[in-house]
């Protein structure tokens, strides 16, 4: 008899231990306090700064505050809040608390003065405000090649176009620096630019990898025509261009093929298969906004930013009304205009000449009739090198909208971004032998 007693009591202790696993486990998780020890830089009442030190032991905060030799005591964190009583200099006491956000970086929170007199102010972390970069800029490179860059910003991000080799630069803004990626018709790389206290000027440096810290050539610039103590002005770029044939990739993975024709900021367009149209597109800035309706009755609308290097987009389709709905993810890359053909030339070191070229579907371009000759096109820009003899020869040719005839640079040495020794080029019959 004792020994069945013994085995049903084994069996509810075991009963009983299971139950509080399992209550355990079904239990919600408590959320850790965060932590509010550490040096802050904050803001009360909007205009007075005030450096906090904060020491946390479990769940108590003791601290200080400067100026007015301010005391912090009697603080207890609940969760993410802080409440604490404060003294300092001039007969000042009271209450207040902080409420950390998630991230714990920063907290938001208000303080009420008890003696001499009542009121109550914010009592937040302070954020410097965002140094701007908008405007037009007189600049030069490598202190010797002068060039007007024009910069945009929203919020922290920053778009920037200059006119040397087509280039485009896009960054963000973290206190005074601005970290950026730039392409051109000469290459792509990277760069920071810091501005300095006045926010009229900036030095920086700029390099052909990803890494926008390090160093291999000098970008220093000023404002153009903005006088001390007046707002920065304001640019507005011309839009971006998503006329041309994309090749798209769906994150179903399905591909279609999208055609864009753009007149100013309007656009519309097809894609494939589906047999859909494009209409109502509006390009603002460096983002297309449109409505799309397939030959089965189905249509929604989608949402496409060009990429910095103007030649690739990334957004979505959804099936709704609204744009900027979340929707199927959709990438794009803009097939090269074709420079097939022959081309009677005006200008550059092979004036009055006559070449003809070939076009790869990867974009590779060779001449039919002079093997020294290889180039890449992309977007609506041809670069190539040519070697003929011993000699060392590049350039770029950028197309006209109509595909018939193209302007460029065609001249001695390896750097395709010179613009040196203009040419012109229109298509012509091809000669027959």
């Amino acid at each position: 008899m004792r020994t069945v007693t013994h085995r049903i009591a084994r069996l509810l202790g075991g009963l009983t231990l299971l139950a509080g696993v399992l209550l355990a486990l079904s239990a919600p998780a408590r959320a850790q306090a965060v932590s509010f020890t550490g040096t802050w830089k904050t803001i009360a009442g909007g205009t007075h700064q005030y450096t906090v030190i904060l020491k946390q032991v479990g769940k108590n905060v003791t601290g200080s505050y400067s100026p007015g030799n301010g005391k912090i005591f009697e603080g207890v964190v609940s969760d993410n809040k802080l409440t604490f009583e404060w003294t300092q200099d001039g007969g000042y006491e009271g209450t207040a608390e902080f409420t950390m956000d998630q991230d714990g970086k920063n907290f938001t929170g208000s303080s009420t003065a008890l003696k001499p007199r009542e009121f109550t102010v914010t009592w937040n972390t302070y954020k410097p405000p965002v140094i701007s970069f908008a405007g037009t800029w007189e600049t030069i490179t490598n202190a010797h090649h002068p060039l007007t860059l024009t910069m945009v910003q929203d919020g922290t991000k920053v778009t920037g176009v200059y006119p040397r080799g087509n280039g485009k630069m896009e960054g963000t803004v973290t206190g005074r620096v601005l970290r950026f990626k730039w392409q051109s018709d000469g290459g792509k790389g990277s760069g920071r630019l810091v501005m300095d206290e006045s926010a009229q000027a900036f030095s920086g440096t700029y390099n052909k990898g990803d890494n926008p810290d390090d160093v291999e050539n000098t970008w220093n610039g000023k404002r153009s025509a903005v006088s001390e103590g007046k707002a920065p002005e304001q640019v507005t770029l011309p839009p971006a261009s998503f006329t041309g044939v994309w090749n798209t990739d769906l994150a179903t993975g399905k591909q279609i093929e999208v055609s864009l024709r753009q007149t100013d900021d309007k656009v519309t367009g097809t894609y494939m298969p589906g047999s859909a149209h494009i209409k109502d597109g509006v390009v603002t800035g460096r983002v297309l906004r449109f409505q799309w309706t397939q030959e089965n009755g189905v249509s929604g609308s989608g949402r496409f930013e060009m990429g910095a290097d103007g030649n690739s987009f990334s957004g979505s389709l959804n099936s709704s009304k609204d744009p900027d709905a979340a929707g199927t993810p959709l990438n794009g890359i803009r097939e090269p205009i074709s420079f097939w053909g022959c081309w009677k030339l005006t200008g550059g070191v092979m004036d009055a000449n006559t070449i003809c070229l070939r076009q790869e579907s990867r974009g590779r371009v060779t001449a039919t009739d002079d093997a020294d000759f290889e180039g890449m096109a992309s977007g609506n820009t041809l670069r190539f090198t040519h070697r003929p003899a011993g000699a060392r020869r590049s350039g770029r040719f950028i197309m006209d909208e109509g595909g018939k005839s193209f302007r460029g640079f065609w001249h001695s040495g390896d750097d395709t971004e010179l613009n040196e020794n203009p040419c012109t080029g229109i298509l012509v019959p091809t000669p027959t032998k």
